[in-house]
């Protein structure tokens, strides 16, 4: 008779567990909000360039909302060239980044600016001062964009 108690005992312990259990499992459940996924934002590649007689300029930019990354080649014929990658962003329809670059066998860092119209980048130039081992422009107003500089987009290759 103990014995039948203590089995009853045991049962109506384990279904009560259990039960609570699934309720507890179904608290959470309804407790939780419904979250949405977060949106994917697509990561564009653009390929633009610039090919004038022997000059060329190449610009790959890889674009995540404003933020902007990629390569960047000058190639002036008979100057020296300049090859690395830059990091910035996008302000209105102004890339502002900063440039590394090897040049001459050196590592650089040079702020670029470049106004988008369109399909065609125009790069900035104005004076540069150093600034924390970089090359910054003084004036960011006084920038004047090169129109005779106009770097396409093209197909990436």
């Amino acid at each position: 008779m103990m014995k039948n108690k203590i089995l009853i005992a045991g049962f109506c312990g384990a279904l009560a567990f259990s039960c609570n259990k699934k309720a507890e499992t179904e608290a959470k459940e309804t407790i939780a909000p419904d979250v949405e996924a977060p949106a994917v934002v697509a990561v564009e590649k653009e390929c633009y360039e610039f090919v004038k007689n022997k000059d060329t300029v190449t610009l790959s930019l890889t674009r995540n909302e404003n933020d902007a990354s990629g390569s960047l080649t000058f190639n002036w014929f008979e100057k020296d060239d300049s090859n690395g990658i830059f990091k910035g962003m996008f302000k209105g329809d102004t890339l502002v980044a900063d440039y590394t670059f090897q040049a001459e066998g050196t590592s650089s860092v040079r702020e670029m600016v470049f106004l988008k119209k369109g399909d065609v980048f125009y790069p900035g130039y104005g004076e540069m001062v150093e600034k924390e081992n970089k090359q910054v422009f003084k004036d960011p107003k006084s920038i004047k964009f090169d129109d005779a500089v106009k770097i396409a987009r093209t197909a990436c290759r």
